[in-house]
């Protein structure tokens, strides 16, 4: 501790050589278990390295909050360690105006004010402890729990706005009161000792008025109810307003359905009817002024833990009001609509409503009549919606128009709507995602969006089945809009029934595809498709040895970035593994490329680099194919006769004494004259592995594993 100490004082003065700062953190982290007076002089030792390097200060969080945290076993202890470093800091910050130990507070206490934790600790051998428990009430623990909890509320809100303070207090509800545990009497027994507190700042700093106090508040005071805690229900009473109320009445609240006891239909049910009731007598004025407190709701729809989703609920209320009175939903519709569609509710229901009531034009004249953000989404609404009797060429170019002029935030995600516009022009889908396409540029949100719409052109069965017909004439915009929605989403076509066609369109699809994942200037990305499909296909042999030729002759020069690559095509899945046909194939066309193309050994390399994982016998065989043809031992050297990647638990012997074994069968295609030098290299290879399976013999006596 001396020297730490003199080492800490000199930190920016006299730093010591070849010694990074944090490592006096790691040296003082034991001083933990250390007795009372040490580990007091730890701590102050850790709050001086602070203020000397404050960039620290996660570092020393996570060292307060890990290793000087809380334990399972703190209570036998009157949770001394943590009341010192409280203490010690709110000394600091009474005495320094250095504002980084308020912050460290200020996070320590958020930490600190939890009651239920999780332990992690390295018990070696390949074990992890994991051990979750609750604080055992005491007199000590609720001291210092209010020590935190009034500091907190004191400094918080000379560094923060309120809104820090409702952000902890919603934090706590949802880690500590909204939780199984809470109905434990030595929860509830904690969860009533801070409400002294929490509820004491409520009182003297949140207005009724304020929705978002009042939530905040609402929420809180629900919850102590419902974990049997009856403290501060006369404050409670205070907190509501007409906006609070309406959002009690129509949103579901697990906490509410966990209370009430019901399951979830039943839930569903009550808080169906009591919408319905709730609006049944809302005119027009009683709708604008709901819109209005909604929008108030919606702004902090984060602070809610409610279980459904808000557009759903808006759009729930819609869908009432369109069954119960069409006329007045007309009338609530055209307000929302001008007022700019806020909530961006499905168009689902009230442009079938429209085409119900309004003849076409009619229909696009309510959607046109005042310009507001959302316009272009409810215009695709509109043609998504269109009746099929009444498309026609000049509504099918609008919709082009549409596509090539609006926000790529309005266009849906969607692509069989499209299938009925086929009638007019039969290469709709061609053009739309041509339209798609053109719109991806240097602002990755704007291109990001684009990839998003694009994989839904492969999720629909309807729209995969005319994909052909569509793109025949032209396959390029299909093409590069596969590759550009697999960068938004990998898992676009598992069954692969969108390459084959493109492989039946364009048999040098392949060679585009896995060319895209060979960046100019390094490596390749992650290529996570499975090929085995290819090996099923009619023109398997065409479609992959040309793509392997061009893929060589393209990158020849880095050859090494293609072994991933050219290994890939060949793995099987799970279910071909086993396939024989599959074997055939892979072997005849295998040693093809092996006997047209001997003498490029950088290609011959690659492709061993694909036989070094196939099974010994395989392994063999290609070997043999190629000793036919070339026998010369500088290129026989540079073949892969091996997998590179080994893995093994325990004992190293048996894996070594497998590899030994094959090595040894290799040596009868070597009895000849010619192949003597190659032989006498694999006799090396086997006494080099019969060497470390003696050393590993002695390993496993030695340190058993």
């Amino acid at each position: 501790l001396i020297f730490i100490n003199e080492e800490i004082q000199n930190l920016g003065v006299n730093p010591t050589e070849d010694l990074p700062s944090s490592v006096f953190l790691d040296a003082l982290s034991p001083f933990s278990y250390a007795d009372e007076s040490n580990c007091k002089i730890a701590i102050e030792l850790i709050l001086d390295y602070l203020s000397k390097i404050p960039s620290d200060i996660a570092k020393v969080l996570t060292l307060f909050s890990n290793e000087y945290g809380f334990e399972h076993h703190s209570y036998l202890y009157a949770y001394g360690i943590q009341k010192t470093i409280i203490d010690f800091l709110l000394r600091r910050i009474s005495q320094s105006d250095d504002p980084i130990f308020s912050k460290l507070f200020l996070d320590l206490a958020k930490l600190y004010l939890q009651i239920q934790f999780r332990r992690t600790r390295d018990k070696g051998r390949r074990t992890v402890s994991i051990q979750t428990f609750c604080l055992t009430p005491s007199q000590e623990l609720f001291a210092l729990r209010k020590t935190v909890w009034d500091n907190f509320f004191r400094i918080a809100v000379t560094v923060h706005d309120e809104k820090y303070i409702l952000k902890l207090i919603n934090d706590y509800i949802s880690s500590s009161i909204d939780d199984v545990y809470s109905e434990l009497d030595h929860v509830r027994s904690i969860i009533e000792n801070d409400a002294y507190a929490i509820v004491d700042w409520i009182n003297r700093n949140l207005e009724p008025d304020n929705y978002l106090h009042s939530l905040v508040a609402k929420t809180y005071f629900q919850c102590l109810r419902q974990s049997g805690v009856s403290f501060g229900q006369q404050i409670a009473e205070r907190f509501t307003n007409d906006t609070l109320t309406m959002v009690n009445t129509i949103v579901t609240d697990h906490r509410e359905r966990r209370y009430l006891q019901l399951d979830f239909q039943a839930y569903e049910n009550v808080k169906h009817q009591e919408l319905r009731d709730y609006f049944s007598a809302f005119d027009l004025e009683a709708y604008k002024n709901f819109i209005t407190q909604w929008e108030i709701v919606v702004s902090y729809k984060e602070w809610h833990s409610q279980d459904s989703q808000f557009s759903y609920i808006i759009e729930d209320i819609f869908r009432n009001l369109a069954e119960r009175d069409v006329n007045l939903y007309l009338e609530v519709l055209e307000y929302y609509v001008h007022e700019g569609d806020k909530f961006s509710i499905s168009l689902d229901t009230p442009i079938k409503t429209l085409f119900s009531v309004f003849n076409i034009e009619e229909v696009w004249d309510f959607i046109c009549r005042v310009d507001f953000p959302d316009q272009d989404r409810w215009k695709f609404g509109f043609y998504q919606l269109l009746p099929k009797d009444d498309i026609s060429i000049d509504r099918l170019k609008e919709l082009y128009e549409l596509c090539n002029n609006a926000d790529i935030q309005c266009i849906p995600s969607d692509f069989e709507y499209l299938l009925k516009y086929h009638s007019v022009d039969k290469v709709v889908l061609a053009r739309f995602v041509e339209c798609l396409l053109n719109k991806i540029n240097d602002d990755d949100l704007v291109s990001n969006r684009v990839r998003a719409i694009l994989c839904r052109l492969f999720f629909s069965n309807q729209v995969i089945s005319v994909l052909e017909a569509n793109f025949s004439g032209n396959a390029t915009p299909l093409k590069r809009a596969y590759i550009e929605a697999e960068k938004f989403e990998r898992h676009i076509d598992y069954s692969e029934v969108v390459f084959e066609i493109l492989l039946k369109i364009d048999q040098e699809f392949l060679l585009e595809y896995l060319n895209s994942y060979l960046p100019e200037n390094y490596g390749y990305k992650s290529l996570d498709r499975k090929f085995s499909f290819l090996w099923r296909l009619e023109n398997y042999n065409k479609i992959i040895t040309v793509t392997l030729l061009k893929l060589y002759n393209l990158h020849c020069e880095q050859a090494y970035r293609l072994s991933g690559i050219f290994r890939k095509i060949y793995r099987l899945t799970k279910n071909d593994s086993d396939n024989e046909d599959i074997r055939i194939k892979q072997d005849e066309l295998t040693s093809a490329l092996i006997k047209e193309h001997y003498q490029d050994m950088e290609f011959v390399g690659l492709i061993f680099e694909v036989v070094s994982e196939f099974s010994t016998q395989r392994r063999k065989e290609m070997l043999r194919v190629f000793l036919t043809v070339n026998k010369d031992f500088q290129d026989f050297k540079r073949l892969s006769l091996e997998s590179h990647v080994t893995s093994w638990m325990g004992s190293k012997v048996p894996i070594l004494n497998k590899k030994k074994e094959y090595y040894q069968s290799l040596l009868d295609l070597f009895d000849s004259v010619e192949l003597l030098q190659h032989k006498l290299h694999l006799q090396r290879i086997i006494n080099s592995l019969s060497n470390q399976i003696e050393h590993a013999k002695k390993e496993d006596f030695i340190d058993p594993f």
